[in-house]
């Protein structure tokens, strides 16, 4: 695996919930967890076709290393940092090619 790939900076956060001390409404926060360097993978036309109207239809991968800080979950979210863009995290799973790479697949959060 080409290293020079992987060049995306992404952080993993944790959306939260807290109470505005001025105007006493609820609002939501982002816990930056860990940033990393990341490979966007679009999806392919084939891809878009065969997922639309799909919990998948709007989703991208993102390549990362195995080894991280913290360990991913699917209760965390990725923020883009080149779009400033926020995914929820729908699935983790091991890269066939590489074995020190793992797939995050996300998708855009609305």
């Amino acid at each position: 695996m080409d290293y020079g790939r992987l060049n995306t900076p992404i952080s993993f956060v944790k959306k939260g919930n807290q109470k505005d001390p001025i105007s006493r409404e609820n609002t939501t926060t982002l816990e930056r967890l860990f940033t990393t360097w990341a490979e966007r993978r679009d999806q392919k036309l084939r891809e878009k076709l065969s997922t639309a109207g799909t919990v998948l239809e709007d989703s991208l991968t993102y390549v990362i290393r195995y080894q991280q800080v913290s360990t991913i979950s699917n209760a965390m979210h990725v923020q883009d940092h080149l779009t400033n863009e926020l995914y929820q995290v729908i699935d983790i799973l091991p890269n066939e090619q590489d074995k020190d790479l793992i797939n995050v697949f996300v998708k855009k959060v609305s």
